[in-house]
Order: structure tokens, then C-alpha cells, then sequence
């Protein structure tokens, strides 16, 4: 579905990705908890993914309430488009969501589809709460064009 997000973007190598995360998806809560409101899953969305360069441009987001926006310098507002989708979820340690991404990817090209936007993944559950890093939902999102 159609889904408005506050976010902070920004070109981030590889090996920077989990700290660049972790800081900004706890400004994105801390936001939201100091304006008194419950925001959705912590998500990661990926507008672009640099193979030679091992750079991505991203987001930390968290889906919002109707009527709700976060206010700062560095958050900003964006809704995704809803539309056509496939997912699957991945369990395991986050290093690991790629194979997701490679799954995705295998299935777009197998069916002739065209990936757009951006790769969404969703963090199901917290790992401050589930230390089992086996236990760790992510599922991951490709939109295709209809």
C-alpha cells in the first residue's frame, strides 16, 4: 500500500551501513516518542545499490499514523507509491538479507517483471529483545511495475 515514511537519507558505503542505521533509526523513534506517538516498523528503504563502488543511497524509516509527521533538520518526509510487489522474509543476521535481495532478483528476471522504486526491508522484530540473531525477521520488498 501506499505509505508515507520520515526518514534521513543518505549515500552510505557498505561497511558503514548497520552504524548509519542503528543511530538514525533511534532519532527517527526518539522523534517520535518525544511527540508522543507510536510510529510503524522500523524499515530500511534502498533507492540504489552500487555494485563497484560498495556504495548505497538509503533510508532509515519508519512508517507513520495518519496525520503524523516527525519534525527536524535531518527528517524528512516521503511516501512510496503503492503498487505491485513481491516479498520474502529472511531469518537470520542482517549481513545476510542480500540472499533475500538475490532471490527477488532471480524471480523478477525469471517472470520478464521490471523492479522499481525502491527495496524496502522491514525489521520485524528488535534485536535489543531477540538475541537468536536465527530469530531475526527481516522481510524484504521489491515493487515491480505493473
Amino acid at each position: 500500500p501506499k505509505t508515507k515514511y520520515a526518514l534521513i537519507r543518505q549515500q552510505v558505503k557498505w561497511n558503514d551501513i548497520p552504524a548509519f542505521y542503528a543511530s538514525h533509526i533511534a532519532i527517527l523513534m526518539g522523534e517520535a516518542q518525544r511527540q508522543k506517538f507510536t510510529p510503524g516498523t522500523a524499515t530500511g528503504l534502498y533507492f540504489t545499490w552500487d555494485d563497484k563502488n560498495q556504495l548505497t543511497d538509503m533510508a532509515a524509516a519508519v512508517p507513520l499514523p495518519e496525520g503524523k509527521e516527525l519534525g527536524s533538520p535531518i527528517i524528512r518526509m516521503e511516501t512510496i507509491e503503492g503498487g505491485k510487489a513481491i516479498y520474502t522474509d529472511h531469518y537470520g543476521p542482517y549481513e545476510q538479507t542480500l540472499n533475500a535481495w538475490t532471490i527477488l532478483r532471480q524471480h523478477i528476471a525469471s517472470h520478464n517483471l521490471k523492479q522499481k522504486g525502491p527495496v524496502i526491508e522491514q525489521y520485524l522484530n528488535d534485536p535489543a529483545t531477540v538475541k537468536d540473531t536465527a530469530k531475526w525477521q527481516t522481510r524484504v520488498w521489491m515493487m515491480v511495475e505493473e
